[in-house]
């Protein structure tokens, strides 16, 4: 019989059988997959220097999650704010205060507490 480590992560024990190893994998995959989020999200800017975009996540946490935002473009800075179990705000801002109609991939990931 699986059991799991304090964080939640499932593992198999000594005693089962290797025949469910298949499954044993399967269910740790399916747990990091709901257990680490991220995807880059499109923030537009309408002839402005900044912008925000609300982010949902797919699947509510049980408490707010840490979550890490950058640009691939050295010109913007991403940050997060209203961050909540269930989404926060991603905010984007041109570093040279350059006016602009614009949209800025900001990648982002949450991981729980």
């Amino acid at each position: 019989m699986p059991t799991s480590t304090v964080r939640g992560f499932p593992y198999p024990l000594p005693s089962d059988p290797l025949g469910d190893a298949d499954q044993h994998m399967k269910d740790l995959a399916d747990f990091l997959n709901n257990f680490v989020r991220g995807d880059v999200t499109t923030v537009n800017l309408n002839n402005s220097s900044s912008g925000s975009q609300a982010v949902v996540f797919p699947t509510a946490y049980a408490v707010a999650p840490k979550v890490v935002a950058t640009s691939s473009n050295a010109h913007y800075i991403c940050g997060i704010t209203g961050l909540t179990n269930t989404g926060f705000t991603l905010n984007i801002q041109r570093r040279d205060n350059t006016l602009l109609t614009a949209g800025v991939p900001c990648f982002w990931i949450a991981v729980p507490t």
